[in-house]
């Protein structure tokens, strides 16, 4: 049983069938403390001195959720014991309904500084366990919050990362070389080390092999020439314009700039275009996908 379920049976203890009962709505910020209460209590991070804290936080959480929910026929202190024996919270009676007098006409919900003064939690406590409804020991609001913008852009920076790290090895299994590598080994670092001009260095490459390697010995280079890169076989091209292309001419005729560059083609090109992406499309390798083990 899910925890929102759990804090439900505060209020509907007969049903317990999550299957049977309609989809509840997002939770609110009352139900969501006191689910993180009891992940708090579960995971045993509320000391016995701070019993009557987590007592206090959940007789709120309780009494703005029946606010809400405008319950008739409440009894806060009896779903309460209830609450905080299945919890093993050990509270007396006298102490249980105190607190239920505190808090029955209070009307408002606990600010998160005010629950971590009584909960008594590290900061620690509260990131590694995402409390985020429950606040830690003498922290500020300010202090949260910056916090909080400190993770969010930590997160980002290791997203940011692993993008890198995957586009990076997916360039690499498609033939792409690091840039490092390329560097060293590409044609830019072989003319500038012999001071040929790249252009001309091109140009012979371009007229063949033998061509390229009297030129070389013309200028009077005995190294060999670098590799030349391996280029993109036929299918993978043909399946990247029948992708593409049609993706493209659909996004462009669905805005006004769009309109009217794809107006300013000549009809010629236009329908060069749409049936050389059929075509690919045509001829390039089917992908199917795998299906899941049974």
């Amino acid at each position: 049983m899910s925890a929102q379920a759990s804090a439900a049976m505060l209020f509907d203890p007969e049903d317990s069938d999550e299957s049977a009962a309609p989809p509840k709505p997002p939770a609110s910020k009352a139900e969501r403390r006191l689910m993180d209460l009891q992940r708090a209590l579960k995971r045993a991070l509320i000391r016995k001195r701070n019993a009557l804290g987590a007592v206090e936080i959940a007789a709120n959480a309780v009494f703005e959720i029946a606010r809400q929910r405008s319950t008739r026929n409440f009894e806060p202190a009896e779903r309460l014991s209830k609450w905080c024996a299945r919890r093993g919270l050990r509270v007396s009676k006298k102490a249980l309904a105190t607190i239920t007098e505190k808090w029955r006409d209070a009307g408002y919900l606990m600010t998160i500084e005010d629950c971590g003064w009584l909960l008594s939690l590290s900061p620690k406590q509260r990131v590694d366990n995402k409390l985020w409804s429950l606040g830690a020991l003498n922290e500020t609001a300010e202090e949260r919050h910056e916090r909080k913008w400190l993770r969010q852009a930590d997160a980002r920076t290791k997203k940011r990362q692993a993008d890198r790290e995957r586009i990076a090895a997916k360039r690499r299994a498609d033939g792409a070389r690091p840039r490092t590598e390329y560097e060293t080994k590409g044609v830019t670092d072989f003319c500038r080390r012999h001071g040929l001009v790249r252009y001309s260095y091109q140009k012979a490459e371009a007229r063949g092999r033998d061509s390229l390697l009297a030129f070389l010995a013309k200028k009077g280079v005995s190294e060999p020439p670098p590799e030349k890169l391996a280029t993109v076989s036929r299918g993978k091209r043909y399946t990247y314009v029948a992708t593409h292309l049609p993706t493209l001419i659909i996004s462009l005729s669905g805005r006004p700039e769009g309109r009217s560059a794809l107006a300013s083609w000549p009809r010629d090109h236009r329908a060069t275009m749409l049936d050389r992406a059929a075509n690919a499309l045509a001829t390039a390798p089917r992908r199917v996908r795998p299906r899941a083990a049974p």
